[in-house]
């Protein structure tokens, strides 16, 4: 599943959630969420990252596990927002709170783009690489 469909399903739970009629759709709410939650543990991400030469391609590794940090974040932030939406007493401007600030950061690879694009190659001669990590 694209990024695109996975913020899309985290839009209708939100509007479901500002509209409070979120307890009305529990079991669809529970069945997007853990397809959400499969979907991010399969997700693949391709990045443009800068090289300047064959060898010298050691970066990519700091960038792969940036990726892997915040991959795993999005699925604790899903499960909690799964188990918040569970409980007897919802907090609904916390579950608002976290579905913005997935959606607004794409998944969290607005981290791992200002990372990437932090990167300054030494030569002025570099080329670019559309590398993918899952």
């Amino acid at each position: 599943m694209s990024v695109n469909l996975i913020k899309r399903d985290l839009q209708y739970i939100k509007s479901s959630v500002k509209d409070s009629s979120f307890k009305q759709k529990k079991a669809i709410i529970d069945l997007i969420l853990a397809d959400v939650i499969q979907d991010i543990s399969e997700m693949e991400i391709s990045f443009e990252v800068t090289y300047t030469g064959q060898n010298e391609k050691k970066h990519y590794e700091t960038f792969a596990k940036r990726y892997k940090k915040y991959k795993a974040k999005l699925l604790v932030d899903m499960q909690e927002l799964q188990h918040r939406l569970n409980r007897k007493t919802v907090n609904e401007a916390a579950c608002i709170r976290m579905l913005d600030e997935m959606i607004a950061t794409d998944l969290y690879v607005v981290y791992t783009n200002e990372l990437i694009n932090r990167f300054v190659p030494k030569h002025y001669r570099y080329e670019q690489e559309t590398v993918t990590f899952c």
